[in-house]
């Protein structure tokens, strides 16, 4: 038998390994079909079995913007059915956050075309905040001998 200390995998993200939306009065869930998830479903199907980690928790947005009257039933769900814990954005946090200062500010400086780099203040603001909403959620579910990745 190994005595190897098990640990727990953390993995912060912008997008959750599934889209979650309202329809009427119940919540939908639709697997992601492409990017990280996809990427790492065969390695966080294998955990337990893994002598690196035992278990996981994938901190993230649901891909929607989910009415506040079902934010509990989208955080309950989410635990129980992904290992998940959803950051709740609005439309306008999104926009600001992801498509603007991550695509518009970060992306083209990081990919070599700073001539389409957009400087707003705004965009910088809500980023801010939007990381400060992650650390938020990270430092809530952080346990002893975590390994914490940030994916994006």
């Amino acid at each position: 038998m190994s005595n190897a200390i098990k640990r727990r995998l953390v993995i912060v993200s912008n997008r959750l390994p599934f889209t979650a939306w309202a329809e009427g009065k119940k919540l939908r869930f639709r697997e992601s079909a492409g990017g990280l998830a996809v990427g790492l479903s065969t390695f966080l199907h294998s955990i337990g079995s893994s002598a690196a980690v035992d278990d996981y928790v994938w901190i993230g947005w649901p891909g929607t913007t989910i009415p506040e009257s079902m934010h509990r039933a989208l955080e309950e769900e989410s635990r129980a059915r992904f290992q998940s814990v959803p950051i709740h954005l609005s439309e306008e946090e999104m926009d600001l956050f992801y498509h603007g200062f991550c695509n518009e500010t970060i992306w083209p400086l990081f990919h070599y075309f700073p001539s389409y780099t957009i400087y707003r203040e705004d965009f910088w603001r809500q980023y801010k905040k939007v990381n400060l909403l992650f650390a938020g959620a990270v430092s809530e579910v952080l346990q002893p001998n975590d390994v914490v990745w940030v994916h994006d």
